[in-house]
């Protein structure tokens, strides 16, 4: 790290984090190309900005990997991803086969709303992929509209960048 209140060093590689946003899953384990990091939970009621993350190394960003996270008997899969330098990357796991990557560069700083709401039983196909899909919402933060139809699996830009105020 540059030092303790800043962004890692990462001399040509990505950060990666990680987040549980499943409340009815057990820790999960997170694998994207030579990261593994287990034990991730959901931690209701609480704020820790102190994630779970890991640095790919620059000679392992050549080629796309898969993202697979297991939490108990379900696991979820994201093939063909691209991670790539010098960027922060949120690998969030939603619960079953729900799994997205958000992406920012290290320059980048506000808030984020992520839609993590799933039709229940609706599902869609990838090649050999099947994963859940849902409705569409519109997002806001303290009555300022973030998105509108923000999809589900994904999330809206950034919001209240450094030197907004609330």
């Amino acid at each position: 790290q540059d030092d303790a209140n800043t962004r890692p060093n990462l001399q040509g590689g990505a950060l990666l984090m990680f987040i549980n946003a499943s409340p009815n899953t057990s820790a999960a384990t997170f694998k994207v190309g030579s990261a593994t990091v287990t034990g991730v939970e959901l931690k209701v009621g609480t704020v820790d900005a102190r994630l779970k993350q890991a640095v790919i190394p620059k000679a392992d960003l050549a080629a796309r990997v898969t993202i697979q996270v297991t939490s108990g008997s379900e696991t979820a899969t994201l093939p063909n991803t691209l991670i790539a330098a010098n960027q922060a990357h949120f690998v969030i796991y939603y619960g079953g086969d729900r799994v997205a990557i958000v992406s920012a560069k290290l320059s980048q700083s506000g808030m984020r709303i992520f839609n993590a709401v799933a039709t229940e039983g609706a599902s869609a196909k990838n090649g050999a992929i099947t994963y859940s899909v849902g409705p569409e919402a519109d997002a806001g933060l303290n009555g300022v509209r973030a998105k509108q139809a923000l999809a589900y699996g994904t999330s809206s830009d950034f919001i209240y960048h450094t030197g907004s105020t609330w």
